[in-house]
């Protein structure tokens, strides 16, 4: 199984098969974050939509997918499985596209409604393809692909919650704590962060 997902190691294992595709999946992550910052406002997806109107529970459990399940089956699945196969009948740059455009489309229905989400999905396929193209290996894929999930879902959620902590775990956690605790705490986070309006909302 290892040698035909191709997962052995090479020559200098550590540099190519993690330091680079630790950098990769950075980069990919940071122009992410940058090309989606420049708009005015977000358009509505239905992850965004499933996201803000789901529970802590599925919010946690949709962290949890994209962060440890996600990345290593679907570098199996795409970049080790049907890499290898429509390689065979297809060739190498045929493969590359094919399998980002794939990636691309398997994602779509998730990111429908927003253009440039779903283009940067496709780079972020394609740039990950390509290691696996340039290696022989998926094991730098995955690497980038988890340090891509990473830094995309769970950094940016740490420092939201960082900003506003109370605010956030009454947010998060009110169906699980009673009402007088979620009035304290929005009224600690009205305290600290007056210009705050969600507070306001929530505590009306």
């Amino acid at each position: 199984f290892f040698e035909w997902m191709h997962l052995q190691k090479g020559k200098a294992f550590f540099t190519r098969s993690i330091f680079i595709p630790f950098l990769l999946g950075a980069a990919l992550a940071a122009a992410n974050y940058f090309f989606l910052s420049l708009r005015i406002a977000s358009p509505e997806t239905p992850l965004t939509i499933a996201l803000s109107e789901g529970t802590p529970l599925a919010l946690l459990l949709f962290l949890s997918a994209a962060i440890i399940t996600a990345p290593l089956f679907e570098e199996i699945i795409y970049r080790g499985y049907l890499y290898s196969v429509i390689r065979t009948f297809k060739g190498k740059i045929f493969s590359l596209f094919f399998i980002a455009l794939l990636f691309c489309v398997v994602h779509i229905d998730q990111l429908w409604g927003d253009p440039l989400a779903i283009v940067l999905i496709f780079i972020m396929g394609f740039s990950v393809t390509l290691l696996r193209a340039l290696t022989g290996s998926i094991f730098p894929g995955i690497v980038a692909h988890y340090s891509y999930n990473v830094l995309t879902l769970v950094i940016p959620l740490l420092f939201l919650f960082i900003s506003n902590t109370h605010f956030y775990t009454a947010y998060f956690f009110g169906d699980y704590i009673s009402k007088e605790k979620e009035i304290v705490l929005l009224e600690r986070s009205i305290n600290e962060k007056p210009e705050f309006a969600e507070s306001y909302n929530a505590l009306a």
